[in-house]
C-alpha cells in the first residue's frame, strides 16, 4: 500500500512538471509584441470611431458628405492607416473614406472595429479598418 502510494506522488510530480515545461514553452513562443501592437490597434481604432460619431461625422457619412472627415484623416497618428465605410440598413454602401496617405486598400486591415448610430430615424453600421502602414505607404 506504502509503495503506490509512493509511485502515485512520485507520478503526479512528473506529470507537474511535464506540464509546467509543456506551458512555458509554449509562452515563449507567443508573438508578444505582435498581440499588443494589435490591441494597440484596435483601442485606438475604437476610440477614433468614438471621435467620429460624437463629432457627428458619421453623421455626415450618413449624408454622403465626405468633405470634413477627409479633412480630419491627416491628422491622425502617422503609423496608422484607417478606412471608414457607412452602410444603411439594408446594408447598402452609403459611403467610404480612406486615409490619403495609405493605399486605401483592404487586403492590409489588420482590425475592424463596428459600431451602429441612428441619423434621422435611420440605423446605420460604421465600420473602421485599421493597419498599420507597410513600408511603401510610408515611402521607404
Amino acid at each position: 500500500m506504502r509503495r503506490g502510494i509512493i509511485f502515485t506522488i512520485d507520478a503526479l510530480l512528473a506529470l507537474l512538471f511535464s506540464a509546467s515545461f509543456v506551458t512555458l514553452l509554449y509562452q515563449n513562443s507567443l508573438p508578444v509584441e505582435d498581440i499588443y501592437r494589435d490591441f494597440s490597434l484596435y483601442a485606438y481604432s475604437s476610440d477614433f470611431l468614438t471621435v467620429l460619431d460624437k463629432g457627428g461625422y458619421l453623421n455626415e457619412l450618413a449624408d454622403k458628405d465626405i468633405r470634413n472627415t477627409m479633412k480630419l484623416m491627416p491628422y491622425t497618428p502617422d503609423p496608422y492607416c484607417f478606412y471608414v465605410r457607412v452602410e444603411d440598413s439594408e446594408g447598402k454602401k452609403v459611403a467610404t473614406v480612406h486615409k490619403p496617405t495609405c493605399s486605401g486598400s483592404r487586403k492590409n486591415i489588420d482590425v475592424y472595429v463596428r459600431r451602429l448610430f441612428v441619423y434621422n430615424g435611420e440605423t446605420y453600421l460604421a465600420e473602421l479598418g485599421s493597419w498599420y502602414k507597410t513600408n511603401e505607404e510610408a515611402g521607404d
